[in-house]
């Protein structure tokens, strides 16, 4: 469906296009907080904000006994990278469920991903629900998104997919904007 929606949409005349997935909740800052990192300048084609998970108080206050003063409407995180299925570290590396990244104070692996004091970092693959993409990468007829069955039971993520086409086409990088951390989350519960 993306790669027809596409299609039909050509040519696009930005020179950026924004990648949005649902249920995803984000501050608009989150845009000049990609910008910021200045994709073109530092040879970035696609940039994935760096988006957390996220829970209605009123879903885990029991859970987690929150205090009764904080609003059942508040967004409460942990600092856990949410898409974890679609990221791949500069190494080849997923560790899907967990996530390896330095403020994550939800999984147990060891932090190996640093992520304070750097705007972005380079990485294999990313999506995590909001990212910007160079128009001229969509335009190309070698970039599509797609999925590999493997024996009927698992599923190599279309975002991984799509990544590895523009690294394998392009000589753009695929980064997250780990400054943009904390403007957007996915609501989990």
């Amino acid at each position: 469906m993306r790669n027809k929606l596409i299609e039909n949409s050509s040519p696009l005349p930005s020179k950026w296009v924004v990648l949005l997935d649902s249920d995803i909740y984000f501050d608009l800052s989150v845009f000049q907080g990609l910008f910021s990192v200045h994709p073109t300048k530092n040879g970035i084609g696609f940039l994935s904000a760096y988006s957390v998970q996220g829970f209605r108080v009123k879903n885990v206050r029991k859970q987690l006994k929150i205090d009764q003063e904080i609003s059942d409407d508040q967004i409460i995180t942990f600092g856990h990278y949410y898409d974890t299925f679609a990221f791949v570290d500069k190494d080849n590396q997923n560790y899907y469920p967990e996530c390896r990244f330095d403020v994550c104070k939800q999984c147990t692996s060891t932090r190996t991903i640093k992520t304070t004091n750097q705007p972005f970092i380079l990485v294999r693959s990313a999506f995590d629900g909001l990212a910007i993409i160079r128009t001229d990468i969509l335009h190309n007829p070698k970039i599509k998104w797609n999925t590999i069955n493997l024996f009927n039971k698992y599923s190599l993520c279309e975002h991984v997919c799509f990544c590895d086409a523009i690294h394998s086409a392009t000589d753009y990088k695929v980064a997250i904007a780990t400054s943009v951390r904390g403007k957007m989350y996915w609501l989990s519960g």
